[in-house]
């Protein structure tokens, strides 16, 4: 089943489809990749990333390929919507086109150029499309639903070209493109109830990510009191993203996570370990969404856009899009690390739903709202192969109170302990920290050196058994040491860092609060 609009009371669901004036226009810019009044220059369009050279597959209902939005972007594809026939081949040259127009508009969000008028565009404009279709005219793929008796399994098909394919070359049209690098899925299965990740469909995707595709998927649309993912959805090792509403505006202050959302979190599956039931992993826009529209009967040349509602569906290409502008930035990076990079970054929303086990992790949220800029920004400073993903170091708070400066945070090892965790401001040598280590989440302090008035950069990293975790970082506003009491200003920024500020416990968060005259301030965004 597609994750598309859930069934939702006819009223609403007409006003959600009548949101004809909003979708990508404000989710794109709202997830940080296009450029915006609210958070330019803190995009990743303008570092320079756009999908160049990267490749996503498109696993859907097919792909109206000439959309204006979609001109020029097929590297090759595949339907097995259907069982093979001397028409339908699978060498990956066959343009299977879209009879539904699901998987137009997941293309659309995730690589659409948005042209003529490039208002609605992907997160990755510039990365090519790979086009597998599974669904029909219909939607549903072949093979779905819980029966042990199955004389044939579009999905299980489709994921195991996309894994027999991965690393295909597309031919001269291809150029520096190859394979499949990030693959979209905006679906879930039946499996006869919630899954512990050890259904076929979600070993599937296990396999694909082991074998080095990024994997994104919807978490589904069954709202606040879900029991649980289904099949595909609650794959241990892709990436599974919750929808969030943006109040059809830019900034995201205002951003609540949708009520069709699925919740978090995953069937146990019994493993030794209890990380990987923490689903979803990150959220982002999938409401009222307005994209491409496809052309059932024609070529789709004169299509343009229109309202296409709301799911799960259409977060997840959004998310699939900003890794494409990660692999641009670095093209190092593992499914792993990009993973937890997505999470590094997040921006964070709501309490820890398991502050046992993580102090960040919300149930509607995941690790928070995906961020494309401070994302891209860490995924090239990254060097992929000291990272155990394992390891964790944030700074959570920072405070000025007459000369002092000082840091809080945390350094923790999921499992086990950490050798050393450090911290450095700007671009100075690295300082050792001493994270308490009765504490669950490392927490430690530090008070700054006096720094000069400006903008400065704190970096934390934690390291055991000859790696590293990713290096974080959080930036702030002094006005020098000289100033009086409660003088730092500024904002927190999402440099692969947590929310300012986690609080001693690391479970719950400041807010920003009006102070006394003459106490400490904490610096929140």
């Amino acid at each position: 089943m597609r994750f598309h609009l859930r069934l939702l009371p006819v009223t609403l669901a007409l006003i959600l489809l009548s949101r004809g004036a909003i979708g990508s226009d404000i989710a794109n810019p709202a997830a940080k990749a296009k450029p915006s009044v609210e958070y330019s220059p803190h995009t990743a369009w303008e570092l320079g990333y756009s999908g160049k050279e990267v490749a996503i597959c498109v696993m859907d209902t097919g792909v109206d390929d000439s959309h204006p939005s979609l001109v020029g972007k097929w590297l090759g594809g595949v339907d097995v919507s259907k069982p093979q026939t001397p028409l339908t081949p699978r060498d990956g040259t066959f343009n299977a086109d879209d009879t539904n127009g699901h998987g137009t508009t997941c293309s659309g969000i995730a690589m659409g150029t948005g042209a003529p008028e490039k208002r609605y565009q992907g997160t990755a404009p510039d990365a090519r499309l790979v086009e597998l279709r599974i669904g029909t005219i219909f939607g549903a793929a072949p093979g779905e639903g819980p029966s042990p008796i199955k004389l044939y399994d579009a999905t299980l098909q489709g994921e195991q070209w996309a894994l027999d394919h991965k690393d295909q070359s597309w031919g001269p049209g291809g150029g520096q493109y190859r394979g499949i690098q990030v693959l979209s899925l905006s679906w879930g299965i039946d499996v006869g109830g919630s899954s512990d990740g050890s259904d076929l469909y979600s070993q599937a995707l296990d396999r694909l990510v082991d074998a080095g595709v990024i994997v994104v998927n919807a978490a589904g649309n069954d709202g606040p009191s879900n029991d649980g993912l289904t099949g595909l959805s609650a794959s241990s090792k892709a990436i599974v993203v919750g929808a969030t509403v943006d109040q059809d505006t830019i900034d995201r202050g205002d951003d609540l996570i949708a009520d069709y959302s699925s919740r978090g979190p995953r069937r146990d599956n019994g493993d030794d370990d209890p990380y990987n039931e923490l689903k979803p992993d990150v959220s982002a826009p999938g409401t009222g969404i307005t994209q491409a529209n496809y052309d059932r009967k024609g070529n789709g040349a004169g299509n343009g856009y229109g309202p296409r509602g709301s799911g799960t569906s259409y977060a997840t290409p959004l998310v699939a899009g900003v890794c494409a502008l990660l692999l641009e930035a670095n093209s190092n990076l593992t499914p792993p690390v990009v993973m937890e990079i997505l999470r590094a970054t997040a921006e964070r929303r709501g309490n820890a739903s398991a502050p046992e086990l993580d102090p960040f992790w919300n149930r509607e949220y995941g690790w928070g709202m995906v961020d494309a800029y401070e994302a891209s920004r860490l995924a090239a400073r990254t060097e992929a192969d000291k990272v155990d993903v394992n390891l964790q170091a944030f700074v959570t708070n920072i405070t000025q109170k007459a000369q002092t400066v000082k840091a809080r945070g945390l350094a923790w090892n999921r499992f086990g302990d950490i050798e050393r965790a450090e911290t450095r401001v700007d671009g100075g040598g690295w300082t050792r920290l001493h994270p308490d280590k009765t504490s669950p989440f490392g927490n430690w302090t530090l008070e700054l050196p006096q720094l000069p008035a400006g903008a400065h950069t704190l970096y934390v990293k934690s390291s055991s058994g000859g790696k590293e975790s990713l290096v974080t970082l959080v930036e702030f506003n002094t006005t020098g040491p000289a100033a009086g009491p409660g003088a730092l200003t500024g904002a927190v920024a999402w440099g692969g860092g947590a929310i300012a500020a986690a609080a001693a416990a690391g479970v719950s968060y400041w807010v920003i609060r009006k102070r006394k005259k003459g106490a400490e301030a904490p610096v929140a965004n």
